[in-house]
């Protein structure tokens, strides 16, 4: 398998280049919008593992949105303290209820490679994006998920690839 590191630092790449273009060509995005797009691109790098549990991936995604849960409710009701109580109430219920959803899921084999998984789960992404930050979010988080999930895909299949050259 393609390293931990290599896919992390593919994932950090993609991140960061949507950041940036999503900046260049949204210049009036928040620093909130602009972190959450960077984040989504790097968690669509490490979001095809999230079927095998004991992959460090899958780890990084699952950290990731245990601070997300505890970090968006104050980030978006800041003036509110009220209300950040009640997000961290559904956040914790969104974020156990997902988590229970995917484990159940993940019972069968590779369903994260197949082509409506590739379309579905940066969509869930976006969608999340755009409940937390609102509609000028879903394309640039989506698009830097999909391409994140993309270049993951990628180097699994160049591992594949060397590894049948070496084999002949």
């Amino acid at each position: 398998m393609v390293s931990f590191k290599v896919h992390n630092l593919a994932a950090i790449l993609v991140g960061g280049t949507a950041g940036i273009i999503s900046n260049y060509f949204l210049p009036e995005l928040d620093w909130l919008t602009l972190a959450a797009i960077i984040f989504s691109g790097y968690l669509g790098g490490h979001l095809p593992a999230i079927q095998n549990p004991s992959c460090e991936s899958y780890q990084v995604i699952r950290a990731s949105t245990a601070v997300a849960a505890f970090v968006t409710p104050i980030a978006v009701y800041f003036y509110r303290p009220t209300d950040i109580v009640l997000g961290w109430f559904a956040a914790y219920l969104l974020f156990h209820g997902a988590w229970w959803l995917l484990d159940r899921i993940s019972l069968y084999r590779d369903y994260t490679r197949y082509m409506s998984a590739i379309v579905i789960l940066p969509l869930l992404v976006g969608v999340l994006g755009y409940l937390t930050l609102g509609a000028n979010t879903v394309v640039p988080i989506f698009l830097a998920t999909s391409i994140g999930y993309i270049v993951h895909l990628l180097l699994e299949q160049y591992r594949l690839i060397h590894i049948n050259k070496s084999l002949s």
